[in-house]
C-alpha cells in the first residue's frame, strides 16, 4: 500500500514547525559534565580529546547530569553489558541539550532533560535503542521496569526536536515524547519502532525484542507554555497560521529573552523522515505519531513501513485527541513483499 496525502484543509491551516540552530559559537556546548551516578556503576574517560568513554557492567545504569550536550566535533560513546541494558541519563541542571555531534552506544539510552532536548543537523546517534524526552521517571520506576513519564512538578512543558539522523538497530525502538515535539530530521529503524508523541505523561513498556506498549494516559487538555533559551534557538517556529483556531489557543510570543509558545498541552509534528521498513527480508516495525492536542505533518513527510519479501508492510497509526491536519505532499508507504506480503494498515 502506498497513498499521496496532498493539501488537506490547507485554508484551516498551515504549520510548518522549524528550529533552525544557531550556526556558531558551538564553543557554546560541551561534553556531559557533572555526572553523578545514582543506581548501577559506570567509569568515565576523557582522555581522548573531545570525546567521553562511558563504560558500564551495570543492565541498568542512572547518571545524573549538571548538563548533557554534545558539540559537533564530539563524540559520547556508551560501552554497555549487552544490547539491552539500559543508561538512564537526566539533566539536572538548567540548561537545554544540545546534541550536535556523535552519539553511540551498544544498548539503549534514555536521556532526560527537563529543559529540552535539541538533535542539530549535524547530529548522529547510532545506539540500539533510543528515549528522548523532556517528561522524567523516578529512579525507583526505572530500575524496577516500571517506565512511568512525568512532566516534572516545577518545570513548564519543554520542546524535544530532532534535525539530525538517528539510527537504532532492528528490533529496537525510538521514542521522542515532549509537550512540543517534532521530527524535521531522519529517524532509520528497520523492522524497529517509532513513537513521536506529544504529551505531558506516558508510559511504556519493552523487552529484548522491542517495543511492547506505549500509552498516552487519558487526561484533562489544561494547556501550558512551552519555553525556549533564544541562546539555543532562533526561528522556533518559523510560520504558524491560525487563523481557524486548529492548533487551539496557540500563541507565539517573545519575552525576556526567550521564545514562549503559549496555549499547549501537546503537540506532534512530522516534517521528516520515518523508515521502519524491514532491511532485508524481514517484518517492517511499526509507526505511532500522537498527541493529547495536535498532530500534523507537513510537506516533505515521509513515513515508509515496508515489509521484506514474504512479509506485511508495517502498521502506521496517526492520531489525536484534538485535530490530526496534513499539510503539502506526505508521502506514507507500507507495501508487503513480493512474495506473499500484504499491504499494512494506516489508521
Amino acid at each position: 500500500m502506498e497513498t499521496k496525502l496532498n493539501q488537506k484543509r490547507e485554508s484551516l491551516f498551515i504549520f510548518a514547525f522549524s528550529l533552525i540552530l544557531l550556526a556558531y559559537p558551538f564553543t557554546s556546548y560541551s561534553l556531559p559534565e557533572g555526572e553523578k551516578v545514582m543506581a548501577g556503576s559506570a567509569s568515565f574517560d576523557r582522555s581522548q580529546a573531545n570525546t567521553l568513554n562511558i563504560n558500564t557492567p551495570s543492565d541498568k545504569l542512572i547518571v545524573n547530569y549538571n548538563s548533557f550536550s554534545i558539540a559537533q566535533s564530539e563524540t559520547v560513546r556508551f560501552y554497555q553489558p549487552s544490547s539491552s541494558a539500559i543508561a538512564l541519563n537526566r539533566v539536572v541542571g538548567v540548561n537545554p541539550s544540545t546534541i550536535l555531534g556523535r552519539l553511540t552506544a551498544n544498548g539503549r539510552i534514555f536521556l532526560v532533560n527537563p529543559n529540552g532536548i535539541l538533535f542539530g543537523q549535524t547530529a548522529r546517534v547510532d545506539v540500539a535503542g533510543l528515549v528522548v524526552s523532556t517528561l522524567d521517571i523516578s529512579n525507583d520506576d526505572f530500575l524496577a521496569g516500571r517506565y512511568n513519564f512525568n512532566l516534572k512538578p516545577g518545570f513548564a512543558p519543554s520542546y524535544v526536536v530532532n534535525r539530525g539522523s538517528i539510527k537504532v538497530d532492528d528490533n529496537g525502538f525510538v521514542v521522542l515524547a515532549s509537550p512540543l515535539v517534532s521530527n524535521q530530521g531522519e529517524i532509520i529503524a528497520h523492522g524497529a519502532d517509532v513513537v513521536i508523541a506529544g504529551t505531558s505523561s506516558f508510559s511504556m513498556s519493552f523487552d529484548e525484542q522491542g517495543l511492547i506498549n506505549f500509552v498516552i494516559p487519558k487526561m484533562d487538555r489544561k494547556s501550558g507554555t512551552v519555553t525556549i533559551p533564544k541562546e539555543e534557538a532562533f526561528s522556533l517556529v518559523e510560520e504558524v497560521v491560525n487563523t481557524e483556531g486548529i492548533v487551539e489557543a496557540a500563541e507565539i510570543v517573545e519575552e525576556d529573552g526567550v521564545v514562549k509558545l503559549t496555549g499547549t498541552t501537546g503537540i506532534a509534528v512530522n516534517s521528516g523522515l520515518i523508515d521502519v521498513s524491514s532491511s532485508g527480508d524481514g517484518k517492517a516495525g511499526k509507526v505511532f505519531i500522537d498527541s493529547c492536542q495536535d498532530t500534523v505533518l507537513t510537506k516533505d513527510a515521509f513515513i515508509k513501513a515496508d515489509g521484506g519479501l514474504e512479509f506485511s508492510g508495517g502498521n502506521i497509526r496517526i492520531f489525536s485527541a484534538g485535530d490530526t491536519s496534513i499539510f503539502g505532499n506526505v508521502r506514507i508507504s507500507a507495501k508487503g513483499g513480493r512474495i506473499n506480503g500484504k499491504g499494512g494498515n494506516l489508521d
